[in-house]
């Protein structure tokens, strides 16, 4: 006490108020010693580390991390009840297994917490598409999926021009150059999973903002939309959009009416498991589907054809499920190749287009500051040439980043082919 009568506070004491007055009370008011060994470290350690897994799109390793609460539990002495409450101050004796079901709870309930308190906290569990302005090249744009919030639009430097909350969109494609009601502009197709819609998108390319242009019979037949591709032919644009639970891929034909445009379902593939990556070839009147424990497929795209059912590249011991994202690199109008996300093997096949056969299989490894990819996801290619990137480049979703948080790479053509 000072002479005065008044408490003391020291600065040493004050400061631990302000960064927690729990603690604060525990030590200062009710006496008592947190320097006491107690497994409570090792649980609040260890729950930690879950969620940590999970923002970074790991799975929880629930097994390891319930062990190491386990043996805290008996290293402590802390699984006798009769001893715990024979000790001083606060401690109070729940059986572990009260302790581990509390750190599954909290496991469990970060996904709600941060949709109610972060909105578009999984940024970047994404997809990705390209707009090629063949005028001015350095102007072209990353168009993004934010599956918890809606579609987000980069520059190639990375910076974000423009985001739009239309929901949980999940994939994108474009067509560059579409050409209806006497204009051409590029236009995007969206598999929004709030809705279970298909939706088209114009970009208007003189403030680069996007429009929602299909708002009504939209709605897929689909339990849960989940990849999507466009498919321009001579006949005219289709769209391919999967379902995340059955397996089955629905095709719709865009139709160009006096004033508006609409879409209509024509076919449906069944596959037996999910199927996310789909990408067209249109010279050669493909399309290619990646079954994501199987391997990938190639279909005829005309809906007047027959299937022509053909698993051109599986899943086995080096190239492990799940196949992601698919793209294509068009070195010409015949040749190119087709590109596969790996995730299982944390890299990316390279297939002849011709062929379909393996060229080679890359990993994106650290450079110049910046790390590589992993937990590989969504990916896009383009072949237009700028100033950084003479034959185009590759753009993939890294699912596992070093700052905690998922992003997109850049990778420069010429170091991939």
């Amino acid at each position: 006490m000072f002479p005065t009568g008044k408490p003391h506070i020291s600065y040493s004491e004050l400061r631990n108020w302000k960064e927690c007055s729990y603690r604060h009370k525990l030590q200062q008011i009710d006496k008592i010693d947190l320097s006491m060994p107690s497994p409570f470290l090792d649980f609040g350690t260890n729950v930690h580390e879950g969620c940590e897994l999970f923002l970074k799109g790991k799975p929880i390793d629930r097994d390891r991390l319930i062990g190491n609460i386990r043996t805290a539990w008996e290293e402590y002495g802390f699984d006798n009840k009769e001893w715990v409450e024979k000790q001083p101050g606060w401690y109070k004796y729940f059986p572990v297994d009260t302790w581990i079901d509390w750190a599954n709870n909290m496991w469990n309930d970060v996904p709600l917490f941060l949709d109610e308190n972060f909105k578009g906290w999984s940024t970047v569990e994404a997809e990705e598409e390209l707009y090629e302005n063949i005028d001015n090249p350095e102007k072209s744009l990353i168009i993004a999926t934010d599956k918890k919030y809606g579609l987000v639009i980069y520059n190639l430097d990375g910076e974000i021009i423009y985001d739009y909350p239309f929901g949980r969109v999940n994939n994108v494609d474009i067509i560059n150059n579409f050409n209806f009601g006497g204009e051409s502009f590029p236009l995007i197709c969206g598999s929004n999973r709030s809705t279970n819609t298909i939706e088209l998108y114009k970009l208007n390319v003189n403030d680069l903002s996007l429009e929602l242009i299909l708002k009504e019979n939209n709605k897929s037949s689909l339990e849960d939309v989940y990849g999507i591709t466009f498919y321009n032919s001579n006949n005219g644009e289709y769209i391919f959009v999967s379902d995340k639970e059955t397996g089955e891929v629905e095709q719709w034909i865009v139709k160009k009416n006096n004033d508006s445009i609409s879409i209509e379902k024509i076919r449906t593939l069944k596959f037996k498991t999910l199927i996310e990556g789909l990408v067209a070839d249109e010279y050669y009147g493909k399309i290619y589907i990646a079954e994501e424990n199987k391997g990938l497929w190639q279909v005829n795209a005309e809906p007047n054809l027959n299937e022509e059912r053909k698993l051109v590249f599986e899943v086995n011991k080096t190239f492990k499920k799940d196949f992601e994202g698919l793209a294509l690199y068009q070195s010409d109008m015949e040749n190119g190749v087709i590109v596969i996300s790996v995730q299982g093997s944390n890299g990316y096949a390279l297939l002849d287009r011709k062929t379909q056969t393996l060229i080679r299989f890359i990993k994106v490894v650290d450079g110049n500051g910046i790390d590589g990819t992993s937990d590989t996801d969504g990916l896009e290619v383009s072949t237009i040439s700028t100033n950084r990137f003479k034959k185009g480049f590759l753009v993939v979703q890294d699912g596992f980043n070093d700052n905690g948080f998922q992003n997109f790479k850049i990778i420069d053509w010429d170091k991939v082919d």
